[in-house]
């Protein structure tokens, strides 16, 4: 299960990439919340890790990944976007970034 939750946040960053290369539009951040969604989903997995300081770093990503999915979803219907258009919003926890060190080390 490490090993798809790492497959799975490249693949964020790297939709996150695509997002902040390509105008920030729209289209780019409907991929970035559908990798989002599976991430939270292999989280819920109660038997994640063992370890005590990953735990609180995957809260926080639980935490920053529900937040920015409100704040994507107001932000959605309050504009209805279509895929060329802006879509930037905030008021969400940011990204814990020690998170990766911790998954390759742990």
């Amino acid at each position: 299960m490490k090993k798809e939750f790492l497959q799975l946040i490249n693949i964020s960053k790297n939709k996150h990439k695509d997002y902040m290369n390509n105008g920030k539009t729209f289209f780019y951040a409907k991929e970035i919340k559908f990798i989002n969604l599976k991430i939270l989903d292999l989280i819920k997995d109660k038997n994640f890790t063992k370890s005590t300081e990953l735990q609180k770093i995957i809260l926080d990503l639980e935490i920053h990944l529900n937040e920015w999915i409100f704040a994507w979803n107001n932000e959605q219907i309050n504009k209805n976007p279509k895929d060329n258009d802006l879509f930037v919003f905030d008021g969400y926890k940011k990204y814990p970034k020690e998170l990766d060190t911790l998954l390759i080390n742990s």
